[in-house]
């Protein structure tokens, strides 16, 4: 690019209030790793085990060949998305990455079976993840990614420029036309450029007119958080980076995907996470309809919410599934959730299902938290046993300390 050239970015606008399953289960484990050295003194007998290394051998059967996941991500128009990667995330286990080819293809492949996440993301796209089964079979998919939502205010909308030795942000100015401009001095050499907001995150960019398609995969570069920046090669004088709303994709376009088995592991999974979600979506829209009250009365009710009523679909499924690989899943996908405050008779008999079911070093419970399963089975010998089974064995070191949590403020 020249001294004159453009910018264009879709801005996500995170919702009003976040309160998924995710961001409460990576707090309720972070909390855990503050009580590993405490738990010792406080439960000798049960952590008997704690800060050891893992000394039995897995239970968790291992394929004789890799697990390979191949597919194709389209944009939101239906064209193949060449701009983006594939991370294939095993709990416990290092990430696989991979560039989509320029028909959008990808193939994924790793050693470890079982419960995985595949995370999707694309220059101009909201980033997607899916939860998958790997298996000793390849497993194919077709993936079209969604849109972002967008700020309809861009008055907050600044430049990064980040170089070899700084990061600096630039307030872009409304132009006549209805596009916003920042002009840069004095920075010189190669630079990775996006936009932001005081209000909104980043999302995909286009430069100097193009869309992505027409830009080098090489002018890309992820951010790890699913957003990409570009990069640009600055000569020190003046450069007008500038940015046009009317370019951008339609707003919130929603992610579809196809199967090349409809009735195989990764349509049954993605049937299993659609019902987790609708459940956990019933429990949000339950907490934002009493925001307006007191903080006192929303906490009362997060904790006195009737779990087991409303995720009794899940513990069907579970309870019928034939292939022990999708129970697991099933059953995961019943205790992604907060404990009750009290446990029915049901959800501890249940609790006591999927402790046989799950084997202790399952992937199964990077989902479900194997901590709402245990104070749902009560003070029983067999949860006792089964906690110390995962904390020698499970490799997900964010299951152990959600373990370690649990028992630093409960003696199951």
């Amino acid at each position: 690019m020249g001294k004159d050239c453009a910018a264009e970015q879709e801005l996500n606008r995170p919702p009003l209030v976040d309160i998924t399953m995710a961001s409460m289960s990576t707090a309720v484990r972070s909390i855990g790793l503050s009580v590993w050295i405490g738990c010792a003194f406080l439960y000798p007998a049960t952590m008997a085990a704690c800060g050891q290394a893992p000394t039995a051998p897995s239970t968790t059967p291992q394929p004789a060949t890799w697990s390979t996941l191949r597919g194709h991500v389209l944009a939101h128009d239906g064209q193949p998305l060449a701009h983006g990667h594939a991370r294939l995330n095993v709990p416990g286990h290092d990430d696989v990455t991979v560039e989509f080819a320029a028909d959008g293809a990808f193939e994924l492949s790793s050693p470890i079976s079982g419960l995985a996440w595949l995370d999707l993301s694309g220059v101009g796209h909201r980033p997607s993840r899916l939860a998958v089964l790997l298996d000793d079979a390849p497993q194919s998919l077709d993936v079209r990614l969604g849109t972002n939502r967008y700020r309809a205010d861009f008055g907050e909308l600044r430049l990064r420029v980040s170089t070899a030795k700084h990061e600096r942000f630039f307030r872009a100015r409304p132009r006549p036309d209805g596009r916003y401009e920042v002009v840069l001095h004095g920075i010189e050499g190669p630079a990775e450029l996006s936009w932001t907001s005081a209000l909104a995150g980043c999302c995909g960019e286009t430069a100097a007119g193009r869309d992505g398609r027409a830009i080098e995969a090489s002018q890309w570069t992820p951010d790890g958080a699913g957003q990409y920046r570009w990069k640009e090669n600055l000569s020190g004088a003046q450069t007008r980076i500038a940015f046009n709303p009317r370019r951008l994709p339609p707003p919130e376009l929603p992610m579809s995907v196809r199967f090349a088995d409809e009735h195989g592991l990764l349509a049954e999974v993605a049937a299993i996470e659609a019902e987790a979600s609708s459940v956990q979506r019933a429990y949000h829209d339950a907490i934002l309809a009493r925001a307006e009250h007191a903080d006192g009365a929303v906490r009362r009710f997060a904790i006195e919410y009737p779990w087991a009523q409303h995720a009794e679909s899940l513990a069907v499924r579970a309870e019928a599934q034939a292939d022990p690989r999708l129970r697991r899943v099933a059953w995961a996908a019943y205790f992604a959730r907060p404990a009750s405050a009290v446990p029915t008779d049901a959800e501890q008999a249940r609790a006591a299902r999927a402790m046989r079911d799950i084997p202790p070093d399952d992937a199964a419970w990077s989902w479900g938290h194997v901590a709402t399963a245990l104070r749902a089975a009560g003070e029983t010998d067999a949860a006792r046993a089964y906690s110390v089974q995962v904390l020698e064995r499970h490799p997900d070191p964010e299951v152990v300390s959600e373990v370690l949590w649990l028992l630093s403020l409960i003696h199951i």
